[in-house]
């Protein structure tokens, strides 16, 4: 197995036990899915839910479900958790700390020996990537971040669309570690 970290903090971000897409050469989109915690049996086979499993879902004393990439990797909210009220509130909120999340990861990679080159295309690679698919999207988005809750972390994106979820990280904000 390749769990990905984040080269920032170390926390365990994503690992490869999940499907991972790579876009754009700048983000990996790992596809996600609600799973209730410690279900060995949760196999999805493409059936529906009979009538009576669909009642039993509603059944708030058994385990709540939780998103199979979140709860595996121990991502932490952004945000307040019972409003569900996000840390970023607008597109404007996430720039802002997406740059600054930029400018300390471009010297880690300048001091990793990543060529410039290769620096430069990832930045305008991830400004290109904001404007199309974030910011016109943004209402979708809830955020994360790793285990250890550091403030120059990375902020993993978690997408909702229609009833399908996508976890997208920063590609050059993580190194791969076979275990």
């Amino acid at each position: 197995m390749i769990i990905y970290k984040d080269i920032l903090t170390g926390d365990e971000i994503i690992s490869d036990s999940h499907p991972i897409k790579e876009i754009d050469g700048v983000v990996y989109e790992v596809e996600c899915k609600m799973v209730k915690p410690g279900d060995d049996n949760n196999i999805d086979i493409g059936a529906n839910p009979s009538a009576e499993e669909a009642e039993e879902q509603l059944d708030s004393s058994g385990p709540k479900l939780v998103n199979n990439v979140i709860y595996s990797n121990r991502l932490n909210y952004l945000g307040d958790e019972d409003s569900k009220t996000p840390l970023f509130t607008n597109h404007k909120d996430y720039f802002s700390q997406l740059k600054k999340y930029m400018g300390t990861l471009k010297k880690q990679l300048e001091a990793d020996g990543t060529p410039g080159e290769e620096i430069k295309e990832f930045t305008t690679g991830v400004s290109n990537y904001y404007s199309k698919h974030i910011k016109p999207n943004f209402e979708n988005y809830d955020f994360y971040t790793g285990d250890s809750m550091k403030e120059n972390g990375m902020v993993v994106l978690l997408r909702w669309d229609k009833e399908d979820q996508y976890v997208t990280v920063w590609k050059h904000g993580l190194k791969k570690e076979k275990v």
